[in-house]
């Protein structure tokens, strides 16, 4: 049988990377290399193709490829793992080129190695350890790896959380302040709005005036005229006689001819032209001298980035409150914390600059000025020594912010500090106490020496400044929801230390962020907008809109469902009490549920109910007629006592319902005017038509509201604008009817003429105002009561046929003229309407066709010269969403 071979491992090895043969090849001068490693060699060396060891120069491109010794090397390679594996070793637990089981680890190379590798050329000098203890080695080098790596992961999580709070927290303060923002621009442009509202009244007022006296003029002129007319016809006809008797009369003629009126004055009387320039002279100035008053300059704005998540700002953030509950807001590098502390937004370096702070009868507080490098993250004392120059009081005591603290001999408890920085050294500033007698006291803190001078405020400035302060408005986060009545009334000697809330109307809505639980304010056209809503008695949700976040609003519960940022909303009020408010004390409706709909009690019934539920009692018996019910006042419950059937109750406001209070004027455009056009006609005779603006300010508008808004009430629709519609050839055609109907049938005049409405479209509406009514398109909405122009006794009718167009989606509905006369049931086959009496001969017709009789509440007329386009409204249905933002 024949041996195998054997070979060591030196004669197997490469030269080049003293191990095993990998694909070797072999050179004309017969020494053999690995493929790659020779190809490395030749590549490192970049000229030439010598031999690694004997440096003779090689031919061919490719060197041979040489598969004995390929053979050679796989077959030791091969003999080593199995004889390994056959003493029982695991192939990875043995040397590769040896056999041997790797029992030592090579720390120069880090690879494990045998017994013989550690004696061969290799590894002779290297040092090495147990293959065990390397084991340890490594495995404690990965956990600290591990370990370190881990906390990294959990920094970057940290990290990555804070920034998503922070970006999360930089939208809420984009959204906020775009709030306020759009608040304070609303109060300028609801000023602007009234002021304009005010002059243009102004102006109208004294162009009627005026108008009246030319009217009066050129009456008398008239009749003057009228008489000298008759005077020279009398004349020029006795001039026409040719015989004697002329001569008879002409002495008498002559007498008469004398005129007795004196010569009109032929220039325009003094003091009836407009005063333009009382109206326009700088215009501009005035009314920003005017807009002065109602704003505020505050030279210390706070920077809620500063300020510590235990204090709540103001809205205006002039103003700071502690709280017992700490906010999440992001740990920014300028905030305080766990101090509670806030920074003023600007600072200063140079100039004179003083303000006042109002501390109220707060039990502690710290003001003062502050280095901006002051320690942030940490709880150091506000005084000298840490960058501070500051007032302290706490334990009823005043102290001065040096180390240690020196205490203040003040007599009398300050209600406003004023701090002053002098220009000629803006690190120290002046105390001054603005409510308490003449005091000073000082202290020394080398280098420096502070005087605290507390001094009485007397200046006609602070005064004013008061008085602008009683106007500004705030909500506090406690659980009380009334509003004061002294500030509704126009001044709270509290000012922000009131324990009442400071809003603009008897009612105030808010909304409470889930993440904070503060409450959030909604704006200013938002409140109206929603107590409109609240008052509907059959309305139980309103929908509500933040931004992208549309969310649901019940009104029973006061929770908001659906809403990513809001949980609850509440509505606060004024005191329902005369005694406390005699102007408008809020006063309430109580309901009950029939079943089918909501009935409101018996006055009285009401009353009892109120005074109870306001005494605090929790029920009351009461009878209505014979039967008698108790009132849970907790849960709203009214019980039959006798039955025990039971049904709810519910309250709401009727004195917060916005109706608009408009000043009465002594033109009524619903009653009758001696003059053939109506007043304020200002159209010119050759402009087809035109529409004048109705200022809220005027009985015309006062009416048209008052007739609108009787069937439509201010919770389902709001008016945008009324206008008048001038049409002259429409308006001579309306009238000549009217002297015809009327000539016709003087008995009836006093119902001949009616006001009705006529829902259209806005296309319709410029074609109306135009055209007037054409009965000849009719057929559009139906034609139930014949083929004519239709009109309503109500406006809740006619918006039915009033759709919103636009973007903005206004509707119209035309307040109308119309002649209705004598009057019949209609019917769809009507084109005209049917004859007055069959039986006597004639074609005397109806006038009008109406749905029923009596009481009729549709009108159909068939011509158009009966009615005519009085008043244009404007208007909008009050919408389900409200944004509470814009």
């Amino acid at each position: 049988m024949a041996s195998r071979l054997s070979f060591s491992e030196e004669d197997l090895s490469c030269s080049v990377c003293c191990d095993i043969f990998r694909d070797p090849v072999v050179l004309q001068c017969s020494h053999s290399f690995c493929k790659s490693c020779l190809q490395d060699y030749w590549t490192q060396k970049r000229s030439g193709r010598d031999c690694p060891l004997c440096r003779s120069e090689s031919t061919t491109d490719e060197p041979v490829v040489s598969l004995i010794l390929k053979n050679l090397c796989d077959a030791y390679v091969h003999d080593s793992s199995a004889r390994g594996a056959a003493e029982g070793e695991e192939i990875g637990e043995l040397c590769s080129l040896h056999g041997e089981k790797l029992k030592l680890f090579c720390l120069e190379d880090g690879q494990p190695i045998c017994v013989v590798c550690h004696t061969s050329r290799k590894h002779k000098y290297h040092e090495c350890c147990p293959v065990g203890e390397a084991v340890l080695n490594c495995k404690e080098e990965l956990r600290t790896a591990l370990k370190t790596l881990q906390g990294k992961w959990e920094a970057f999580d940290k990290a990555k959380q804070a920034c998503e709070k922070t970006a999360a927290h930089i939208k809420m303060q984009a959204q906020q302040t775009e709030k306020k923002i759009k608040d304070e621009f609303e109060k300028l442009h609801h000023f602007l709005r009234v002021e304009e509202a005010v002059r243009v009244t102004a102006l109208k007022d004294e162009e009627e005036e005026k108008s009246q006296v030319m009217k009066a003029k050129i009456e008398v002129i008239g009749r003057n005229m009228a008489s000298l007319s008759g005077t020279i016809r009398v004349i020029e006809e006795k001039m026409r006689v040719e015989d004697i008797s002329l001569l008879h009369k002409c002495r008498t003629t002559m007498r008469s001819s004398q005129p007795t009126m004196q010569d009109p004055e032929m220039g325009v009387v003094s003091g009836v032209m407009i005063n333009v320039a009382s109206h326009v002279g700088s215009l501009g100035f005035r009314v920003w001298e005017k807009m002065k008053d109602m704003v505020e300059y505050t030279p210390v704005t706070l920077d809620p980035n500063t300020a510590a998540p235990w204090l709540i700002l103001s809205e205006d953030l002039t103003s700071v409150i502690d709280s017992e509950e700490k906010q999440q807001l992001p740990d920014n590098p300028e905030r305080f914390d766990p101090d509670t502390g806030v920074l003023g937004a600007k600072g200063f370096s140079s100039g004179s600059i003083s303000w006042d702070v109002e501390v109220g009868d707060n039990t502690a507080w710290v003001l003062g000025v502050a280095k901006d490098s002051v320690l942030r993250k940490g709880k150091v004392p506000s005084i000298l020594k840490n960058g501070y120059l500051s007032i302290y009081y706490y334990h009823k005591m005043y102290f001065a912010g040096t180390s240690p603290l020196t205490r203040l001999g003040l007599k009398k408890k300050p209600q406003r500090i004023r701090v002053i920085l002098p220009s000629t050294n803006t690190s120290l500033p002046i105390w001054e106490h603005v409510r308490a007698n003449q005091v000073e006291v000082m202290w020394s803190v080398a280098p420096y020496s502070i005087t605290v001078q507390i001094t009485p405020l007397t200046s006609q400035k602070a005064q004013n400044k008061n008085k602008l302060a009683a106007k500004s408005f705030f909500t506090k986060s406690s659980r009380d929801t009334y509003i004061c009545d002294s500030f509704l009334s126009g001044y709270c000697q509290f000012k922000f230390t009131c324990e009442l809330h400071h809003t603009p109307y008897p009612f105030h809505w808010q909304l409470r962020c889930q993440d904070t639980h503060h409450w959030v304010n909604a704006s200013l056209s938002a409140q109206v907008k929603l107590e409109k809503l609240y008052c509907d008695i059959d309305r139980e949700t309103i929908r509500l809109q933040d931004m992208t976040d549309v969310f649901t609003l019940h009104l029973d519960t006061m929770k908001v469902e659906n809403s990513v940022k809001y949980d609850k909303a509440r509505r606060l009020t004024n005191s329902s009490n005369p005694g406390s408010n005699p102007y408008f004390p809020t006063e309430w409706n109580l309901y009950w549920w029939n079943d089918s709909s909501w009935e409101k009690y018996e006055n009285e019934i009401s009353k009892d109910l109120l005074g109870e539920m306001e005494a605090g009692k929790s029920s009351l018996w009461f009878y209505i007629g014979k039967r008698l019910y108790e009132l849970d006042f907790s849960r709203l419950i009214q019980m039959n006592v006798t039955t025990g059937f039971k049904r709810r109750d519910s309250s709401l406001s009727k004195a917060d319902q916005p109706t608009q209070v408009l000043p009465s004027l002594s033109v009524d455009p619903l009653q009758e005017f001696s003059s053939w056009y109506p007043p304020v006609w200002t159209l010119s005779p050759n402009q087809d038509f035109s529409l004048l603006e109705v200022p809220p300010s005027t009985k015309v508008y006062q009416s048209i509201y008052s007739l609108f808004h009787s069937t439509m009430p201010e919770t389902k629709a709001e008016i945008i604008s009324i206008q008048q519609v001038q049409n002259i050839f429409q308006w001579d055609k309306y009238q000549r009817q009217k002297e015809h109907m009327q000539s016709r049938s003087a008995d009836q005049s006093g119902s001949l003429e009616r006001h009705l409405f006529h829902g259209t479209t806005e296309d319709s509406a410029k074609e109306i105002c135009l055209n007037n009514f054409d009965p000849r398109v009719s057929g559009k909405n139906g034609v139930a009561y014949g083929r004519g122009s239709y009109f309503a006794q109500e406006a809740s009718y006619s918006i039915k046929y009033a759709p919103a167009t636009g973007g903005g989606g206004c509707q119209h509905m035309f307040l109308a003229k119309v002649l209705v006369g004598n009057i019949v049931v209609g019917n769809s086959s009507y084109c005209r309407p049917p004859q007055l009496n069959p039986l006597k001969p004639g074609y005397e017709l109806y006038d009008t066709c109406v749905n029923q009789m009596p009481k009729p509440s549709i009108f159909v007329v068939f011509d158009s010269c009966q009615c005519y386009p009085y008043y244009l409204i404007k208007y909008k249905v009050v919408p389900d969403i409200v944004n509470i933002c814009e």
